[in-house]
């Protein structure tokens, strides 16, 4: 389960959106720790009371709210709720997220993309993105620019899209899907997976070549033999889905399945533009960030284009060296 975690501020706006979408998220998850992590630069330092004050107000503006609805961790009346906690470090983002993440045994890291340019654009320049390259812990993304509006639909979290291409590298998101999840209550949160498949069909080895000397065969017309490869494309696809389906399933979840055709990118984004999800979910390959996703750059355009956050995941398995 998701016990402890990570929001990076940086003292923009971005950072109060970040800690907005949080709060709702820590709530709805139980018993967990939040720490509040704020990194200022060397040329800084004669500034440090001034960095430990921000930090102090984040920490009193999201346990506050957690009061107002009860869910702040009492220690007297021995209530598990959540605990927030503030910390700043001296050095470069990247380094102190990283230590403070394997250090605290961090879990889960919540950071927010600058939505006109994309996750080499970040909260804190290339931060997140950099992040996302090395860190084995799962990265929930929060466009910039998202409305209250978007946050109200979304939150509490009722439904999760899981996308997948029939690798076990995008499959490795599965178990982290799971655990939310169950950490957020089995029977209120729903789980679609989508696959979404492109039809090619190359005319090359069409018709089949017969041996010499052997009779002429009646063979089926191209626009024929196209309309049986996108059949059959499809039913492998939901073949694929319905088996992972079973298996989550079993292990207590609500689950449907749904198969498309076409360019990956335009018909999540239009599936996403008809279907209202708490969060899109899916792997990431570490060695390419954002541009080896299992759908390509699907991610990092529906990040640019759509207020649904994302909750990535960099397989272990596949490091960066």
């Amino acid at each position: 389960m998701y016990k402890k975690i990570l929001i990076p501020l940086d003292g923009s706006e971005l950072s109060v959106l970040a800690l907005d979408y949080a709060k709702n998220i820590a709530g709805q998850l139980g018993s967990v720790e939040v720490f509040l992590f704020h990194v200022y630069s060397q040329e800084e330092r004669g500034l440090a009371a001034m960095h430990r004050a921000y930090i102090e107000r984040a920490v009193e503006t999201i346990s506050s709210h957690l009061k107002a609805s009860g869910q702040y961790a009492d220690i007297q009346s021995g209530f598990k709720g959540v605990s927030v906690r503030g910390e700043v470090a001296k050095g470069h983002p990247v380094d102190k997220i990283l230590s403070f993440t394997r250090n605290n045994d961090i879990d889960l890291i919540i950071m927010v993309t600058h939505g006109r340019s994309g996750l080499s654009r970040v909260v804190m320049g290339s931060v997140a993105h950099k992040v996302l390259l090395t860190s084995n812990v799962p990265i929930w993304f929060i466009r910039a620019g998202v409305t209250k509006e978007a946050i109200k639909d979304r939150l509490p979290i009722k439904a999760i899209l899981v996308l997948l291409d029939g690798s076990k590298l995008a499959e490795s998101v599965l178990p982290h899907v799971e655990t939310l999840v169950r950490q957020y209550g089995a029977k209120r949160v729903k789980v679609v997976l989508l696959r979404v498949y492109e039809s090619h069909l190359i005319e090359s080895g069409f018709p089949p070549e017969k041996p010499p000397g052997s009779p002429p065969v009646i063979s089926m017309g191209w626009e024929e033999h196209a309309r049986k490869e996108t059949i059959k494309s499809r039913l492998n696809a939901k073949a694929y889905l319905d088996e992972i389906a079973e298996q989550l399933k079993k292990a207590g979840l609500t689950v449907r399945t749904e198969v498309l055709m076409g360019d990956p990118t335009e018909k999540i984004t239009s599936y996403l533009g008809k279907n209202l999800f708490s969060v899109v979910a899916m792997a990431t390959h570490g060695r390419s960030g954002i541009g080896k996703l299992a759908y390509g750059s699907v991610a990092e355009h529906i990040i640019l284009n759509d207020m649904t956050p994302f909750f990535l995941v960099r397989p272990w398995h596949f490091n960066s060296s």
